[in-house]
């Protein structure tokens, strides 16, 4: 991630933000959200959502939890709804001038605590752990092994997701673990 994201990808993140809200309801932690989706903290989650939907992500979390089906058997019809209406709502408020290319980007060199799954949404990128490089394609998703020293970058025109996160506890890795979903 580059220090100031893109509006392009402010906006990625945002739609990212916005499912992961929608799936984890009330109970969503913001801190994790944020670093999920790549903003630096959670006041600068807080401060592009507010921008962008005129809430907070925990006021999105409270009213999402508060409506009828919430945290019932059609949570996740409820939750899809949601995002739905969210991201109908990012597309309407586009501006014609945002750029169709995303710019290539990479982090810093860092580590994580915790194991992170990230899914090459569209385009491709790279993970460098050490003197090793992996390439991640379209449709690849990457366990990057906690405690472990990497830099991730995407190319042009280039999304990367995060799916999910383990703990040390939960998940043994020593390396990172690519495996390819199907285009379908």
């Amino acid at each position: 991630m580059t220090s100031s994201p893109t509006p392009a990808s402010l906006h990625c993140r945002l739609g990212a933000a916005v499912e992961f809200l929608a799936a984890g309801a009330a109970g969503c932690d913001v801190d994790q959200v944020a670093a999920l989706v790549g903003c630096a903290s959670r006041n600068g989650l807080t401060r592009a959502f507010k921008g962008r939907f005129g809430l907070t992500p925990r006021e999105f979390g409270r009213e999402f939890s508060a409506r009828p089906g919430a945290g019932g058997p059609t949570q996740r019809a409820a939750a899809a709804r949601q995002t739905d209406d969210l991201i109908r709502m990012m597309r309407e408020t586009d501006t014609p001038a945002a750029p169709e290319m995303l710019p290539p980007a990479s982090t810093p060199s860092h580590t994580n605590d915790i194991h992170v799954l990230s899914w090459m949404y569209r385009g491709s990128g790279y993970l460098d752990i050490g003197d090793g490089r992996y390439e991640r394609e379209r449709g690849v998703a990457t366990w990057i092994p906690a405690e472990m020293e990497h830099v991730t970058g995407l190319r042009e025109n280039s999304v990367s997701l995060p799916l999910g996160n383990a703990g040390t506890a939960d998940l043994h890795l020593t390396a990172p673990l690519q495996v390819r979903f199907s285009s379908a």
